[in-house]
């Protein structure tokens, strides 16, 4: 995807009331002229936050993991030392550091999910009027 690309491809589909709805709300509330300025940028924004998240959940999973794995060697290493106040609470800061971003991994998963199920009936509805076109384009309406 270049910025500086000629768009030279128009594909016709239709949307529903509530994705209509949701992509103006989008577009008002970014300032994007228009929709289909809006439609083209959240379609880029789908691509970059599919191509990404695999990364960010592996990144985040081995990190979680790094975490936990410390915390039981500090434990280990430590069970006949009483700890001294200040690494007990850092201690308990990395695993509340590492439970915070096992939700944000789980919320980026959930929003993939929704991406996906997005990206789905997108299709639908671009075969849909992919269908649609070419009953108009054999009966001479286009």
């Amino acid at each position: 995807m270049k910025a500086d690309e000629p768009r030279q491809n128009r594909i016709p589909f239709m949307m529903s009331d509530s994705e209509l709805e949701a992509v103006d709300n989008w577009r008002f509330a970014n300032k994007i002229g228009t929709r289909a300025e809006a439609i083209r940028r959240l379609c880029q924004i789908g691509l970059r936050f599919d191509a990404a998240t695999e990364q960010v959940v592996a990144t985040g999973s081995a990190l979680a993991n790094k975490v936990e794995l410390f915390a039981i060697a500090v434990r280990d290493q430590n069970r006949s030392l009483p700890l001294e106040p200040d690494a007990i609470v850092a201690v308990g800061d990395i695993a509340t550091l590492a439970y915070d971003l096992i939700d944000a991994l789980a919320y980026i998963d959930l929003q993939q999910s929704h991406l996906k199920d997005a990206t789905i009936a997108l299709e639908e509805t671009l075969r849909r009027a992919e269908i649609t076109f070419q009953a108009y384009r054999e009966d001479g309406t286009i």
